[in-house]
């Protein structure tokens, strides 16, 4: 049985699930130089629909970027053209607002926007209600970026170039006003899951902890933990994943030949588990990646381990920092396990199964 570790309390923000309508405006907001909670603490998002508010709803921010929000219809809804408004907060003020050009529903499609929230627009004062800050300047959002993303369907967005957004279908987060026009948040209810332990121990002691770290529990149907070998684009293994998990709850899966020790801490055994220092795992959910450890491909490949002893990929043990809360999409990036991760000796495992944070 998984094991329950408690976590200190924590808002899902992240938007993967498998829902049976993928109706739904996603948001990715990220920012390459806004400091949380310094500058900003939470995110507000504004949705106004045809007929009226779809959403507004302000939310805390964990600290990490990307955050990412879906709005969905409400029940003959769901052709409507969206007005949306972004806003960052700091002790409850506004301290910058992006107004994005109207998106319309596409019935059955999830439309992906991205917005980035820059320092330039920190503080700008812009007069309007309905007008929002870009590039430093007071903006209606209709700034035009050459064409549509790479993997994003801009529904109209002209969004100045802003990177693309990653979706698989969201389910409502709660926040709906009895109409089903609230911002979803993570797989199945409010989950939301991280790899959060990793071990690569002496022989056959390998194991790999996945922890729920939302508010809701998460479901596993259509999730699946691929590996992938020696900088391989392709997966080498594949383990599908099943049933669900609590708030708070793990998930650990261990190599069937480990040391009973370690077995003893494990929900089950796992054929996927056979990885060395330089192998990337990623967990799949409805299709999208949820979250990635190491680096997929040879762009940042390693012929032994990632990072620095203690905190290296090899011989080691890694636990998530309990400060992160979202995962890594992009597995093609260069990965430092020092960013995220804290190390731990060799052949370390009395943590797995029981995520512990303060």
């Amino acid at each position: 049985m998984p094991r329950l570790r408690f976590a200190r309390a924590l808002v899902a923000f992240v938007f993967l699930g498998c829902s049976a309508d993928q109706t739904a405006i996603l948001l990715e907001i990220e920012s390459p130089n806004l400091i949380v909670p310094t500058d900003i603490a939470q995110v507000r998002i504004l949705a106004m629909g045809e007929t009226g508010v779809m959403a507004d709803v302000t939310s805390d921010l964990p600290g990490t970027w990307p955050q990412t929000f879906a709005v969905r219809p409400g029940e003959g809804r769901g052709d409507e053209l969206v007005s949306i408004r972004v806003y960052g907060l700091a002790s409850g003020r506004e301290r910058i607002r992006r107004v994005l050009a109207p998106v319309r529903f596409v019935r059955g499609e999830t439309t992906r926007v991205s917005v980035i929230l820059t320092r330039d627009c920190l503080d700008v004062a812009c007069t309007n209600p309905d007008v929002g800050c870009l590039a430093g300047m007071c903006t209606d959002g209709m700034v035009p970026d050459g064409g549509v993303d790479a993997g994003m369907t801009d529904g109209g967005m002209m969004d100045a170039g802003e990177d693309a957004g990653v979706d698989a279908g969201e389910v409502d987060g709660g926040v709906d006003g009895g109409q089903d026009g609230g911002v979803d948040a993570g797989p199945v209810g409010d989950g939301q899951l991280l790899f959060t332990e990793y071990v690569e121990g002496s022989s056959n002691n390998k194991a790999l902890e996945i922890t729920n770290v939302g508010t809701g529990t998460a479901d596993l149907s259509g999730c699946v933990l691929n590996i992938y070998t020696n900088g391989a684009t392709t997966v080498f293994r594949s383990d599908p994943l099943s049933g669900t998990l609590a708030p708070g709850a793990t998930l650990s899966l261990c190599n069937a030949a480990a040391e009973a020790a370690l077995l003893s801490r494990c929900d089950r055994g796992s054929s996927a588990i056979a990885f060395n220092g330089n192998d990337a795992m990623e967990l799949v959910c409805g299709g999208a990646s949820i979250d990635v450890f190491g680096s997929i491909g040879p762009t940042h490949m390693t012929s032994t381990a990632w990072g620095t002893a203690p905190t290296v990929t090899a011989d080691a043990t890694l636990r998530r920092k309990c400060t992160v809360t979202m995962g890594d999409v992009d597995g093609t990036d260069a990965f430092d396990p020092s960013v995220e991760w804290d190390g731990f000796a060799n052949n370390t495992f009395d943590d797995v199964g029981m995520r512990v944070c303060p």
